[in-house]
């Protein structure tokens, strides 16, 4: 709707393979992978006790049932491909945005996570950043850093990052969601990926 991106959670009843579901919501998976660079996603985030908004990429070769990489890339299953949460945000702490990530080290509620208060996350747009290169990930909203991820061995456990990921945009309910939620929506202006560009030595 004009030029923005919503993927919007509703409350509403939904009936899918055998299962009456109580709310409705999207996952959007990208055709598009690349590795290395910086990434700026300009969004505006639901509000609601109970909604959970993430941006975030996973990688190229996952082994994962329906996805559009898997026949031609997948090798490899989650954790041990890579997750990067370059965003995520949830109602029940309304000004707090996170960023994390998640490897065969450390996965889940993983300890290697940092983020900040934004005190308008639901009322204005911010631009949520990654800086990705081969030694470390800097994780930003509006330029200001609130997370670096530079493991100091870096192996397949803890540095799965050396091979292209995809975005992902969703929101998902958690099974806690206040009974006022009827709708809300992730508002997405625009994600820009400037890809590192190798240096031509003569």
């Amino acid at each position: 709707k004009g030029g923005v991106l919503n993927i919007v959670a509703k409350k509403e009843t939904f009936k899918d393979q055998g299962h009456t579901k109580e709310y409705t919501s999207a996952r959007l998976n990208s055709k598009y992978a690349f590795q290395y660079g910086r990434v700026e996603v300009r969004a505006k985030l639901p509000i609601g006790v109970g909604t959970w908004p993430a941006i975030w990429t996973l990688a190229k070769n996952i082994t994962e049932d329906g996805g559009y990489w898997t026949d031609s890339h997948g090798t490899t299953p989650w954790p041990a491909c890579g997750e990067i949460d370059i965003m995520e945000h949830w109602g029940s702490n309304q000004n707090y945005v996170q960023s994390a990530m998640h490897t065969s080290s450390s996965h889940g509620n993983t300890v290697n996570r940092g983020g900040q208060t934004i005190t308008t996350v639901s009322s204005e747009f911010h631009t949520y950043g990654l800086d990705w290169n081969s030694e470390r990930m800097i994780f930003s909203v509006d330029g200001v850093p609130h997370y670096t991820y530079n493991p100091k061995v870096k192996d397949g456990k803890t540095w799965p990052y050396d091979s292209p990921q995809y975005f992902l945009l969703n929101i998902a309910i958690e099974p806690k969601i206040t009974e006022e939620f009827t709708q809300s929506a992730m508002e997405i202006d625009f994600i820009r990926v400037y890809e590192a560009t190798p240096v031509n030595k003569k």
